[in-house]
């Protein structure tokens, strides 16, 4: 109850959505649009895009991905699809998310850990035979059973395996590289 003389006070809106974890699950995406805010969940995503293209806003920094590519990245950075200016729609995919835990167990070294972790998109070209098999795979996955080694997580681990091996320079793609010196003022002081 207000005193009087007094006013109330309006608290902010929360500017991230933060989720619970969603574990292991797989779905396909008709149509994509932009989000109006952005989210977190403590889960790995991994996002197949099979026609058009999408902008990443992820931890202050701008990645895109193109249509026959998979992103993968950790939910845990404030992330949001953003909207292009042709609207805002992009084609179809398929989405996926690794629980915290299959990636900890998985063997894959601090370094490449560290790296998703701090925010860093895995980009790979992708075959949307595969794409649809992962979905075929992980969809039957019964909720709670946890990560077994299914063919599409070992897949998947091959791919994070032969990404870290790679040259620095060779891990990121020049289409979804961070936003850079050319990107607005607001981006580069959030990244930094």
């Amino acid at each position: 109850m207000d005193r009087p003389g007094t006013s109330k006070i309006a608290r902010p809106r929360a500017e991230v959505f933060h989720a619970r974890a969603l574990g292991l699950r797989a779905w396909a995406v008709d149509e994509l649009s932009g989000m109006a805010e952005a989210h977190t969940h403590p889960d790995l995503e991994l996002n197949w895009l099979g026609e058009g293209a999408i902008n990443y806003l992820a931890g202050g920094r701008r990645w895109r991905l193109v249509a026959g590519q998979m992103g993968l990245f950790w939910g845990g950075i404030p992330h949001q699809l953003m909207v292009d200016s042709d609207g805002g729609r992009a084609g179809r995919g398929v989405w996926l998310t690794l629980p915290l835990a299959w990636l900890m167990q998985g063997g894959l070294g601090k370094e490449t850990i560290g790296r998703l972790m701090a925010g860093e998109p895995v980009v790979l070209p992708l075959r949307e035979e595969v794409a649809r098999q992962w979905l075929a795979e992980i969809g039957t996955v019964e909720i709670g059973a946890g990560p077994g080694p299914t063919p599409a997580l070992l897949e998947i681990e091959a791919l994070l395996r032969r990404w870290a091996s790679r040259a620095p320079e060779d891990r990121t793609t020049k289409g979804a590289a961070f936003a850079a010196e050319n990107s607005p003022v607001p981006e580069r002081i959030a990244a930094w």
